[in-house]
């Protein structure tokens, strides 16, 4: 076979040893304190929780260990038809405390559900997204957002950003690889910083770059993988008070959850999706019904730009719950955003 022109693999010797065990609940315990918060309602999810251990080796004599643990509880309290509440504790030190706020929340927007949904037209709306929602929103900037790849072939949907557009002083977007739960290092060897500026107080910083990239570019590699997608991403908070988020919201639209998103329009970082679960009408700060499914089709320079009101001072440490060939190491720690003139199209 002809010789790969981009082949780079690591030849200096960065050898590691990392352990970060957290305090994880024992099945008993998790699962008496689950069962405590669900008692008299329909609980479905996903449980995960344990150590999970990364290694590698080469002939050159690098040797990398990686031990990490986390718990990650992805449920919704079932209604009836399409309705139900979703919620989701996820984190490296359990805290019953914590579960039973979370349960308790949830338990509070299922009442809600119950009542008959109202629709509303299409049309511009201030929408507050909660931080479930929010992380669809951002992690659609996973795909290609931050890729050296991407940016060099054009194809990244931050391209208008590459060209001098900005998003809101507000947004600062990193690689937290500390803060994450994904091994420091990655499968040629390179060792992964602690964090990569991706995105600097809505300018677009750093972007990641695997090795075969590093090769074709000319660029030193930062340690991303071959996808060059963020594993551990990290947004940096606001200074709204969550409890303040339904008063600022006014009259509007708040958003538990969004699914089935895709890009409407790549180049112009244009997002489609639906919202999902419990999303309600809110007027002069209080929720008044459930709303029926809508579609959205917005565009990330604006959602995150000029129509960016506020992030909350308070962020979600949200786990991906996929188990496909192994256990997901990807995290999202999120705030959630109040928005203006949020496009909804049916």
């Amino acid at each position: 076979v002809p010789e790969d022109p981009h082949l780079l693999y690591a030849q200096e010797v960065n050898s590691s040893q990392h352990k970060a065990l957290g305090e994880l609940p024992s099945a008993d315990q998790a699962l008496d304190e689950v069962l405590a918060t669900s008692r008299g309602r329909d609980l479905v999810g996903l449980w995960a929780c344990g150590e999970m251990h990364h290694g590698f080796a080469n002939s050159f004599g690098q040797r990398n260990w990686d031990s990490r643990s986390s718990f990650n509880l992805d449920w919704s309290f079932y209604h009836d038809a399409d309705k139900a509440a979703k919620a989701n504790y996820a984190g490296v030190a359990w805290d019953g405390a914590a579960l039973a706020r979370r349960a308790e929340h949830a338990a509070e927007q299922l009442e809600i559900l119950k009542r008959p949904a109202r629709r509303i037209d299409p049309g511009l709306y201030p929408v507050y997204l909660a931080p479930d929602a929010f992380a669809e929103i951002v992690n659609m900037l996973r795909m290609g957002g931050f890729s050296l790849r991407a940016h060099r072939t054009k194809t990244t949907p931050l391209l208008r950003m590459l060209e001098g557009a900005e998003l809101s002083a507000s947004i600062t977007i990193r690689e937290d690889t500390a803060g994450g739960v994904a091994p420091g290092f990655q499968s040629s060897g390179f060792l992964r910083p602690d964090e990569v500026r991706l995105i600097e107080a809505g300018r677009y910083a750093d972007a990641l770059v695997s090795p075969r990239s590093a090769v074709e570019y000319g660029v030193p590699t930062n340690g991303a993988t071959s996808a060059e997608a963020p594993l551990s991403l990290d947004v940096a908070p606001g200074d709204l008070p969550r409890d303040r988020v339904l008063a600022e919201l006014g009259t509007g639209v708040f958003v538990s959850n969004l699914w089935y998103l895709n890009y409407s329009d790549r180049s112009a970082c244009r997002t489609t999706g639906m919202t999902r679960f419990a999303t309600f009408w809110v007027e002069n700060g209080v929720i008044q019904a459930p709303l029926s499914v809508m579609r959205f089709d917005e565009t990330v320079l604006d959602t995150l730009g000029q129509n960016l009101v506020a992030l909350t001072e308070e962020r979600e440490f949200l786990l991906d719950s996929a188990t496909y060939v192994d256990r997901s190491v990807a995290s999202t720690r999120v705030p959630g955003a109040l928005i203006k003139d949020f496009v909804f199209t049916l």
